[in-house]
Formats: C-alpha cells, structure tokens, sequence
C-alpha cells in the first residue's frame, strides 16, 4: 500500500485525528459527568433513605 504525501493529505490526517481527539475527549467527559450525576442520585436516594429511617424510627 503505497501513501501518497502532499499537504492536503497531510492535512486531512492531521484534521482527522483531532477530529477523532475531540469526539474521544468529548465522549469521556460525557462518560464522567453521567458518572457524576449516577453517583450523585445514589448518595441522593442514600441520604433521604436513611433521613426517612432516622424520622420513622426514633
């Protein structure tokens, strides 16, 4: 497989990769903030659990 090198190829690559860094970054940090917000829900459930069992039982 021969690769023929000039600059819009070199260009299209380099775009390309950025393009594929950037869906990658963006992806990660979509994965993390749902993380977040799935950590936040269960510590959230956790608290008004153990709230409504310190209320009902005194």
């Amino acid at each position: 497989m021969t690769f023929k090198v000039d600059k819009k190829n070199i260009f299209s690559l380099v775009s390309m990769s950025e393009n594929f860094l950037f869906d990658w970054r963006t992806l990660m940090l979509y994965q993390q903030i749902r993380y977040g917000l799935e950590l936040y829900q269960l510590v959230h459930l956790v608290t008004l659990s153990t709230l409504h069992i310190g209320v009902m039982i005194p």
